[in-house]
Parts: C-alpha cells; sequence; structure tokens
C-alpha cells in the first residue's frame, strides 16, 4: 500500500497536466485522498472526496476503531481542503458530519448500469427459487446471519444459494455450510471478473444482503437494476434504498429468524417475488442510474473549477 500511494503521489501530477484536467474527483477519503491533497498542492488542483464507508470514521465500529483512531487526523485534514465532500448515503452522510460537524457534507448515491443487465420478463415458477449474494466474504456482510437463516430451512427443498466473491473468511464459511448440512445448496463462485456479473444477476431471482454496516453498497444497486427483489438488513444505505413490502424485505440486523421468514415468503410467493423485482428495477432507473449519479458530479466538479457545463445539445 505505501509503494502504491508513493507511486500515485509521483505520478498524479504528471498525469493531470497531460490530459489537462479542470478538477479532480477522489473515491475515498483514504487511502486515495492524499492524491487529491498533493494535486492541489502541487498545480492548484480543486478536488471533490467522495466517500464509500471505510473510509469514515465510526464505520464498521469496533472493527475499525483503532484504523480511524490513527487516521482520523489525516482524514479531517484532507476532507477540509477540498472543494466539496460527499457521501453515497444519507446514513454515510450523516455518519461523516458527525466527525467532522464544521464540514459541508452532501450526499450522491451510487449507481448501476442498467444497459448491462438483462431483467426477467416472467416469474421462475420451477426448480429451487436461486437466491445470490454479490460481495466481500468478511463479517461486515453478515453471511453467517443468513447461513443461521437457512439452516432452518434445510429441508425446505425450494432454494439454492450462490455466493460471489472472495474475502478472509471464505474458508469459515464453507466449513459452516457444511457443518449446517448445506452444502449441496451453496455453490462459491469466488471472484468473478465484473463482465462476467451481469450472467450471474440475471441467472437469480433474490439478492440477498445482510449486512452489519453499510455505505451503499453497488451490489444492490446492480441487483436491482437486474430486477431482483433485494432481502437485506436494515441499517443506513440499505434502508433508504429498499422499500420494505414493495422492493424487497427489510431485516434487522443479526436477526436470522426474521430473515429466514422473509425468505420464505418469496420462496412460497413467487409471483409477488417477481413484481418486486419489478418495482425493484423501477426505483434503480428513477433513482440509481450511473447517468444520474454522473451528472450529479459534472455539476459538482464544473463548480469546483468554476467552468460552465458542457451542453449536451451542442453540435459536436
Amino acid at each position: 500500500m505505501l509503494m502504491f500511494m508513493a507511486h500515485a503521489l509521483l505520478t498524479a501530477p504528471g498525469l493531470a497536466r497531460q490530459v489537462k484536467a479542470d478538477a479532480a474527483l477522489v473515491f475515498f477519503g483514504l487511502p486515495t485522498g492524499p492524491i487529491g491533497w498533493w494535486l492541489k498542492q502541487r498545480l492548484g488542483l480543486p478536488y471533490v472526496v467522495s466517500l464509500q464507508g471505510g473510509d469514515v470514521p465510526g464505520f464498521m465500529g469496533e472493527e475499525m476503531a483503532l484504523y480511524h483512531r490513527l487516521t482520523g487526523p489525516t482524514i479531517s485534514g484532507i476532507w477540509r481542503v477540498a472543494h466539496a465532500v460527499v457521501a453515497n448515503s444519507n446514513g454515510l452522510a450523516s455518519l461523516a458530519r458527525y466527525h467532522a460537524p464544521d464540514i459541508d457534507i452532501d450526499m450522491i448515491p451510487a449507481g448501476a448500469d442498467l444497459d448491462a443487465v438483462v431483467p426477467a420478463t416472467v416469474p421462475t415458477l420451477e426448480g429451487p427459487l436461486r437466491l445470490l449474494f454479490v460481495g466481500r466474504l468478511v463479517n461486515q456482510k453478515g453471511l453467517d446471519v443468513l447461513f443461521r437463516a437457512l439452516a432452518t430451512m434445510k429441508d425446505h427443498p425450494d432454494w439454492t444459494l450462490t455466493i460471489a466473491g472472495e474475502g478472509p473468511l471464505r474458508d469459515e464459511l464453507a466449513l459452516a455450510a457444511h457443518g449446517l448440512r448445506l452444502s449441496d445448496r451453496i455453490v462459491f463462485r469466488g471472484w468473478l471478473e465484473r463482465d462476467h456479473l451481469p450472467a450471474v444477476y440475471e441467472q437469480a431471482d433474490v439478492f440477498v444482503l445482510p449486512s452489519r454496516d453499510e455505505g451503499m453498497p453497488n451490489a444492490m444497486l446492480e441487483a436491482m437494476a437486474a430486477g431482483l427483489p433485494v432481502i437485506g438488513s436494515k441499517v443506513a444505505g440499505v434502508d433508504e434504498v429498499v422499500i420494505d413490502g414493495e422492493t424487497g424485505f427489510l431485516i434487522p440486523p443479526e436477526d436470522a429468524d426474521g430473515l429466514a421468514h422473509a425468505l420464505r415468503i418469496v420462496i412460497e410467493d413467487r409471483d409477488r417475488a417477481f413484481e418486486m423485482g419489478q418495482a425493484s428495477r423501477k426505483r434503480a432507473e428513477q433513482r440509481y442510474s450511473w447517468s444520474l449519479a454522473a451528472d450529479s458530479y459534472l455539476t459538482l466538479l464544473c463548480e469546483a473549477a468554476d467552468i460552465d457545463e458542457p451542453d449536451e445539445d451542442a453540435e459536436p
């Protein structure tokens, strides 16, 4: 990481000059925030910081407490020098304001590529309901809670679970699945290239996200774009996106019984699951597309650089 940062700090000014940058957009206050700070010091280039989750002190509580104690002053300094600081969810913005109440922090939601996936046009009525999780295999994502929920349903024949992603808990989760006698129903796909993910979403019926903490997970938005209902934890960044009972279900974190109840509903009522998935896609189209997010960032960056926004109707 240190070698990466040193290389980035050395090369960033030259790259900015080469592309004749007017402003910089920096995703994550750390580890990439210092690049924006350095560009401003060297070139006077204004920058915008986009907060994503773990770069906000207080996120993931005790798990990242030491990291945030050590980096908190650096994070605050990077935010203060930025032209603007935005978070990808209202919950994350509130947490950031608590850490730095003297800094204005707005919100621009994350987005999904609506054209990358093809939503289903009819419900899956035959065979098992195909549950899907996409993300890092870490404690934050609550897969242990999902496994406890599924353990109460192991005699129910109508479900399978695909897990796409890698992380430090991979072996532990595989052992847990075996111990709970779920191994024949759960497939670990491992890390997948982004080009392969659309097919994974298109081959699923329901997206499951039992997280303990979130910013605004891209995988959830991609699942919505694919027309999947989302069964997620009622935590910031999820509960402001998922409409309980309409585009999916919201379950308190750690509530394996509540999660199992929601799973039974979608397994036993395929038509309802499909309808929620259609509503999920519509919500993604209205609020969480890449184009909407890009337009919001473009406005902010043009403001930072004190230039007019490009006229979409102008002749090339």
